[in-house]
């Protein structure tokens, strides 16, 4: 930062072979997070491997033969969308050694061959493996999305069609804590897009943003407001 104010100089390459020896043992670069509620700033130097023995296991149990038609960079960017569950451009930029324009082209390829989904438009857009798994599935704790998504799926009752008004009063009741649109999506039985474009934007003197600054964050969650700050919109 302060060599970006020109009050300080690079000194030797101190930080280019610490990043090339994170590149050589396939650590995950580190990467800075901003986050809310309080406001604040995060350097984070995760000491795991993208290329870890299990990781490769769950991708080639996932996909199989089609793992072997994928080049080492490919492969890279399957294995942090396992591990973190939610990928973007922007955080690939800081995870892998590519160019943009590469990181572009490997997202458009995986997303055609159906290995990942997406959701949004441009380098905004978040992608996720095609069912998707997080860190808790390669510990083998079971307590992966998709598997509390059908706990959460099979508890939730109630007609396929319903009020909006309903929908509203099931979505408050349901985010008594800090939840994602996925986890909401399973709980009312509605895709994610509907909800992210049409449900939840005019949720807002409902609910609290966990990052209100940017709307489409990939780790975006929902909380219901105090009946305080309810009165107040």
């Amino acid at each position: 930062m302060f060599m970006m104010l020109g009050s300080a100089d690079k000194a030797g390459s101190g930080g280019d072979k610490i990043l090339k020896g994170w590149d050589s043992i396939g650590l995950i670069h580190p990467y800075i997070s901003e986050r809310s509620q309080p406001n604040k700033v995060e350097l984070l130097m995760p000491l795991e491997s993208l290329m870890d023995k299990r990781i490769t296991q769950e991708l080639q149990k996932k996909f199989g033969e089609a793992c072997k038609s994928l080049n080492n960079d490919e492969l890279m960017v399957l294995a942090l969308a396992l591990t973190e569950n939610i990928i973007n451009h922007e955080r690939l930029r800081y995870a892998l050694p590519l160019h943009p324009a590469d990181i572009t082209r490997i997202l458009q390829r995986l997303t055609k061959l159906e290995m990942l989904t997406s959701d949004g438009h441009g380098r905004g857009t978040i992608y996720r493996l095609k069912d998707s798994y997080s860190k808790q599935a390669l510990q083998g704790s079971g307590q992966t999305l998709q598997g509390s998504g059908q706990t959460l799926q099979a508890e939730t009752t109630g007609p396929r069609h319903i009020s909006r008004n309903i929908m509203y009063e099931k979505i408050v009741s349901f985010c008594s804590d800090w939840r994602s649109a996925e986890e909401i999506a399973v709980f009312v039985q509605r895709s994610k897009r509907y909800l992210t474009n049409e449900i939840l934007p005019e949720m807002s003197a409902l609910l609290d943003l966990k990052y209100p600054q940017v709307k489409r964050h990939p780790d975006q969650q929902y909380r219901r407001k105090s009946i305080e700050d309810q009165k107040e919109q």
